[in-house]
């Protein structure tokens, strides 16, 4: 009997933990973007400034520590201190689910309502750096047509659910090896 079948033995909501700890990251990376935008602002060219440099060190840093989170509370609460890197695996997938739906929420509401000129502003950047580098009408046309496919809440949901899932399996496989703790003998 492997390590596996005997964690399913045991009798636990397998998406309490997650749930909850993908709750916490979901909102606490709302706070840093709200944050972020009530005080520094957002640049819509997109370059890297201190809004874009802090964004992206806390999402590393929380895309870490709360899989690893999540994967040993579940060891210790659930499974008698042990845990495999499967069922690690199995924790940090559902957790960056809940984020990431939640995630895709937020920015729906976010660029719906509390900034909806965003996407426009960072277009009308583009098509101006365009212009001015004497881009053919035919490149500029195509710029067009991606902000129109790209702008869409749909696709603009799929990117997001693809980038953060994506980053968060990465993170989450770098977090099951260090919540890992296989039961002696099994090992």
């Amino acid at each position: 009997m492997t390590l596996d079948n005997q964690e399913e033995l045991i009798e636990y909501d397998a998406w309490a933990i997650p749930l909850r700890t993908g709750s916490i990251w979901a909102l606490i990376a709302i706070i840093i973007s709200l944050g972020i935008y009530l005080t520094i602002g957002i640049d819509a060219s997109g370059g890297f400034n201190a809004s874009t440099i802090i964004s992206m060190l806390a999402g590393i840093i929380l895309a870490v520590i709360m899989p690893y989170m999540a994967m040993k509370n579940h060891r210790d609460q659930n499974l008698n201190g042990y845990i495999s890197f499967g069922t690690c695996i199995k924790v940090g997938l559902r957790v960056i689910l809940v984020y990431t739906l939640l995630l895709i929420i937020y920015n729906f509401v976010f660029t719906t309502f509390i900034e909806p000129d965003l996407a426009t502003d960072a277009f009308q950047l583009e098509i101006e750096k365009l212009e001015d580098s004497g881009a053919p009408e035919s490149q500029i046309e195509m710029t067009e047509k991606m902000f129109s496919i790209f702008t869409n809440p749909l696709v603009m949901a799929l990117m997001t659910f693809v980038w953060s899932f994506g980053m968060g399996l990465i993170c989450s496989l770098l977090s099951a090896a260090m919540a890992k703790k296989e039961r002696p003998g099994l090992a």
